[in-house]
């Protein structure tokens, strides 16, 4: 009787220290809907930077469906140069401002009918475009004025298919051009400095690279084969499919053109 007697005031004991603890205070909530000025400001930033706004949006006038397929900025950032298919002029822009300075009229339109290629001098000075006839033309970009034409030979595939290739030496003091042959042009006097023939070029081979090349300009190399095994997958209706890890090492990487035989069509590049 005693043993219950003790245990009966010790249940009691416990009872009453627990009533007695207080409990521990709940939070405030009544201010939710009041944030301070830090994570106000925390989560506006949060959203504006998942909302990817563009620098410059241009009006470029492109009555076309694909609008500007080919564009370069100056390497001082000043200017922006644009063109498109089936054009032969280049427009150059303001970057500050969005305002179109001129249209440098490349003088006919490649054979090709893609955009003219052209290149952006180091120091944002020229500027020079394929032009027509296998030929680069060079402008003053400060002036507007047109400072030289290079012309290259016609009398070859390559020469009817036009420049393919414009660019400038690091130091300016060089340009490479490639159409029927690889030239280097010396941009003080225009003088043309080395020639390197390319009439070993297959036609096809150059129609399938060049369509890439024009498409992926951080392209610095094409190549393709005609292996068995790649020759059975492009003939499959749906291609490569992700059965095992070795194929899923492709997965999004591949495209697909349908086949128009020999590739000596040059529209076909475009497609």
């Amino acid at each position: 009787m005693l043993g219950f007697t003790s245990a009966f005031l010790f249940l009691v004991l416990a009872t009453t220290l627990t009533a007695q603890t207080p409990a521990s205070t709940p939070p405030d909530k009544r201010n939710l809907g009041l944030q301070s000025n830090a994570a106000a400001n925390s989560s506006t930033d949060q959203t504006k930077s998942k909302e990817a706004k563009p620098e410059l949006v241009l009006q470029t006038g492109y009555n076309n469906c694909f609008g500007a397929t080919r564009l370069g900025f100056s390497p001082d950032g000043r200017l922006l140069a644009t063109a498109t298919f089936h054009t032969n002029t280049i427009k150059l822009w303001e970057t500050a401002t969005g305002r179109e300075l001129r249209d440098l009229s490349t003088g006919g339109q490649n054979t090709t009918s893609l955009a003219p290629v052209f290149a952006l001098s180091p120091d944002s000075r020229l500027l020079a475009a394929a032009g027509g006839s296998n030929s680069v033309k060079v402008w003053d970009l400060i002036t507007g004025r047109e400072v030289q034409t290079l012309s290259g030979g016609q009398a070859s595939f390559m020469g009817v298919l036009g420049v393919t290739y414009v660019a400038f030496s690091a130091d300016g003091r060089k340009l490479v051009t490639i159409s029927d042959a690889i030239r280097v042009w010396d941009t003080n006097s225009w003088r043309e400095l080395i020639t390197m023939q390319t009439a070993g070029i297959n036609p096809a081979g150059f129609t399938i690279h060049s369509a890439v090349h024009a498409a992926r300009h951080d392209a610095i190399c094409v190549l393709h084969t005609h292996t068995v095994a790649g020759i059975a997958i492009a003939c499959q209706k749906r291609g490569l499919l992700p059965l095992n890890q070795w194929s899923l090492q492709f997965t999004g990487c591949l495209a697909y053109h349908d086949y128009e035989g020999i590739a000596l069509d040059l529209d076909e590049r475009s497609r």
